[in-house]
């Protein structure tokens, strides 16, 4: 059988489109974004210049963070999806193309500038402002805490580099079919016919086989 064209990957929920942390409440489920009360994915369609440069966009896929490696297991286009505990549903917000893995100097120079006075700040206001019942102090000192084993090359926050128009958010999520079991942080590639069909025919993937 001829292996799938995309891999879903899945980003934390937002309200805002990704462009800081919005202070949803992550308590559900047990992982980083639900104990720290943010996940990197929220700075990914930031204005904030320290994220683009004249060629990329950095960015935080978490799957990338969990072993997924495109020079072992193949590039392909990145259907960003997440979870809405509200009502239990899986939803895709967008898909990536034209993406690299940040290098281990860049995720380090990405690092070492956030965690500057005058650029700490910015990102220290924006977590101070999530609200309860989410501890902005909390969050605050995981997201320095994290950055710090970044700036020295021991973690891999800001993960991938997206080059010109790659990164796409859509303007309304899309409910995935209830057959899309998958609900963890890592690449799934595995799905489906039905899912594949349900790719084709909301025009995320033309190449998907059948």
């Amino acid at each position: 059988m001829k292996a799938p064209c995309c891999a879903f990957v899945r980003v934390v929920q937002s309200n805002n489109g990704w462009i800081q942390p919005c202070g949803l409440d992550y308590g559900h489920g047990v992982h980083f974004a639900s104990t720290s009360g943010f996940g990197f994915e929220e700075w990914m369609n930031s204005p904030n210049n320290i994220f683009v440069t004249d060629k990329y966009r950095f960015v935080h896929i978490e799957a990338f963070r969990q072993g997924f490696n495109p020079n072992k297991h193949g590039y392909c286009r990145l259907i960003l999806w997440c979870f809405d505990p509200t009502n239990r549903q899986k939803y895709v917000v967008g898909y990536i193309d034209n993406y690299e893995l940040a290098t281990v100097q860049e995720r380090v120079y990405l690092s070492q500038t956030i965690l500057q006075p005058n650029n700490f700040q910015y990102f220290q206001q924006q977590l101070q402002q999530i609200a309860p019942p989410i501890d902005g102090a909390h969050a605050i000192q995981v997201f320095q805490q994290q950055l710090n084993q970044n700036a020295v090359g021991d973690e891999c926050i800001f993960n991938i580099k997206i080059a010109g128009s790659g990164l796409n958010l859509l303007p309304k999520p899309i409910l995935i079919p209830s057959d899309f079991r998958y609900n963890r942080f890592g690449a799934y590639r595995n799905y489906p016919k039905s899912i594949c069909k349900f790719l084709k025919q909301n025009n995320l993937c033309e190449n998907c086989y059948l």
